[in-house]
């Protein structure tokens, strides 16, 4: 038994050696084809592509990017995002419901812009000159020579002040956060409350919206 555990064991470290190889080499030749081309575009400024939102269509964006100009340094690819994180929000309700926590369905923007060689600002785009190419942004203006709007979308009341000034959206994940709070406290003052008609009241919750999030 102990033969067959160390034969195993020594299998288990071949192979995390050989993938830890395989890695080292992929980057290293990453390295060589970055250098190479640099050596190539010396004195030339690199075409900056910058991709606007890192929801689902900025990830498709950046992935097909990091398959066409992945290691070409003559090619600048900059992501902006008000947020720092990629959310995954067909599961945001899983966090109202108390089913996952919030760091479960957050993944750091920085980290996947940098995976793909590419860099990554939090900043709020306030507008976009499309004669300068320039897009104005609360951390400051960012030239570009291409762009890829993928900004996604804000909750949308339809022009009923009150469901606004009422009602919690279930868009970013601190709209999880508020909900679920706003949940709890309500079934615990719920508990505390001797009135049957204020206790249903409490635990009487109106969802708007029939789809895959409602």
């Amino acid at each position: 038994m102990r033969t067959r555990l160390s034969e195993i064991l020594s299998g288990v470290l071949a192979l995390a050696g050989g993938v830890a190889f395989l890695s080292w080499w992929s980057a290293r030749q990453r390295v060589a084809r970055r250098e190479a081309l640099a050596a190539q575009s010396v004195g030339q400024p690199p075409r900056r592509v910058v991709v606007v939102g890192v929801g689902f269509a900025g990830l498709s964006a950046l992935n097909r990017l990091g398959d066409l100009v992945g290691d070409d340094p003559s090619v600048d690819v900059l992501l902006l995002d008000q947020q720092n994180y990629h959310l995954f929000t067909p599961l945001l309700y899983q966090v109202a419901t108390g089913g996952l926590e919030p760091s479960m369905l957050t993944y750091p923007a920085r980290e996947i812009a940098r995976d793909r060689g590419f860099r990554f600002e939090e900043a709020t785009v306030r507008r976009v000159d499309l004669a300068r190419k320039v897009l104005e942004t609360d951390a400051g203006p960012f030239e570009y020579d291409s762009l890829i709007l993928a900004p996604g979308s804000v909750p949308n009341f339809f022009g009923m002040a009150d469901a606004e000034e009422h009602s919690l959206p279930l868009k970013w994940i601190s709209d999880g956060v508020r909900v679920h709070d706003q949940v709890i406290n309500a079934f615990e003052m719920a508990d505390r409350e001797e009135n049957p008609e204020l206790r249903q009241a409490l635990l009487t919750t109106v969802i708007v919206g029939g789809g895959a999030t409602g």
